[in-house]
């Protein structure tokens, strides 16, 4: 039996619906360019599928994160269920028959959303608009990817999330050129930043001896936004006035 026909037997054992609602979940989460790319490319962050890996190695390393790195303990950000579904999804990247009885708990049930804040949602989530979707920097009810931390308020309009600027970023410099960056780990030796040029931001390591980092930028979410239309972005307001509590 060839190579394929293997991966794909054993790829049927996990539950299809498990599988289906894992890729959900990796679209949403860990498919953002600057980490894992679609179906477990290589992207930012190294290529998932067809490596070899156990599904040991797989939910440690998904619950746990990796220390140093970018790589962040899923654990304490999704539901047991999604966890659990990730972790067969990427392990059907991997051709890797499940262990017997590996069945997730079953989700809370959840208040419904009003239809303009459920549009909004979907908005917020677009995985057709690729990396200018809002959960690229953003992570709300479990999904996304925090680049920037959790909200401390919900702009009043359109007008305000546009000119919404954030006092964590900063002019760095490198290499005689500078940028507006979002610190992750400053450190004595080495300092990990995203880099804000143009998006999606792109995470870099430096040497802290060569990185300056300077006054509050003048950055605001305008540069960002120009996928979504007003009436767009206002139904993401709605999404976020009914879910996040600041």
């Amino acid at each position: 039996m060839n190579r394929l026909a293997l991966f794909l037997l054993a790829s049927l054992a996990w539950p299809q619906d498990l599988l289906t609602r894992g890729a959900a979940v990796f679209a949403k989460s860990c498919a953002t360019g600057y980490c894992h790319g679609l179906k477990g490319a290589a992207a930012g962050a190294p290529r998932l599928a067809a490596r070899g890996f156990d599904e040991a190695h797989i939910s440690n390393v998904t619950s746990n994160g990796v220390p140093g790195t970018a790589m962040q303990a899923f654990a304490s950000i999704l539901p047991e269920r999604d966890l659990t579904a990730v972790v067969a999804y990427v392990a059907s990247l991997n051709g890797i028959t499940p262990r017997a009885g590996r069945t997730p708990a079953a989700d809370p049930p959840k208040p419904s959303l009003p239809p303009e804040a459920a549009r909004g949602r979907a908005l917020f989530f677009d995985s057709t608009r690729g990396l200018a979707r809002c959960s690229t920097c953003h992570q709300v009810d479990g999904f996304g990817i925090p680049v920037a931390g959790p909200m401390a308020k919900i702009p009043g309009g359109v007008p305000e999330l546009r000119e919404l600027r954030t006092p964590h970023v900063r002019m760095a410099t490198l290499d005689g050129e500078s940028f507006p960056a979002l610190i992750v780990t400053p450190g004595s030796r080495r300092t990990t930043f995203y880099d804000l040029t143009t998006p999606p931001p792109v995470l870099r390591t430096v040497d802290s001896s060569d990185l300056k980092i300077g006054e509050a930028a003048a950055w605001s979410h305008a540069i960002v936004l120009g996928s979504y239309r007003e009436e767009e972005l206002a139904a993401i307001l709605t999404f976020l006035r009914a879910v996040v509590r600041p």
